[in-house]
């Protein structure tokens, strides 16, 4: 079944994501908080790190999403989207995808929009960590000729001239 996923998200704001899929979303969507859902509580890896394979398999079982599913992420501004994304590639959930254009070009399209939570069956899900997606400190620092390291935040931010937090070291 498809589930259209809603990961809205806004770095200074945490209610923002919940408040705004609960005023509407696409028809049948779930939502996922970047916070409590996308990333551990233990923040020792950073501000989001991965969820443990056990949360994040409770998390997908919570809101109905099976081996079967076809996931689609969308968002308002891509990092949240990407973010569910990359963890279904991450867990070895092969059905993930993010909506083309996000919200705004699902708007454009005049596509329809729900106040209505769905009501989901509790699903179950077999997840597998894929280990080899993620590279160290270390292995960075002792192998940077052997591949590019892309920084893919936008120029200001990547050039140290804004950060919307805080420094992370």
């Amino acid at each position: 079944a498809l589930v259209p996923a809603d990961c809205r998200f806004n770095l200074l704001d945490h209610d923002y994501g919940l408040n705004s899929y609960k005023e509407s979303h696409m028809p049948g969507a779930v939502f996922f908080d970047m916070e409590k859902d996308l990333s551990s509580l233990n923040k020792s890896g950073g501000r989001h790190p991965i969820p443990s394979v056990e949360a994040f398999k409770r998390v997908l079982e919570d809101r109905g999403i099976s081996d079967k599913s076809i996931v689609v992420a969308y968002d308002d501004d891509g990092s949240g989207a990407a973010r569910l994304w990359f963890l279904l590639e991450y867990f070895s959930l092969a059905n993930g995808y993010v909506l083309d254009g996000g919200l705004k070009a699902w708007l454009r399209a005049r596509g329809s929009m729900s106040d209505k939570v769905p009501a989901r069956r509790r699903s179950s899900v077999q997840l597998e960590e894929r280990r080899e997606m993620i590279i160290e400190k270390d292995r960075i620092e002792t192998h940077t000729s052997s591949f590019y390291l892309v920084d893919a935040r936008s120029p200001d931010r990547y050039k140290g001239e804004y950060e919307p937090i805080d420094r992370i070291p």
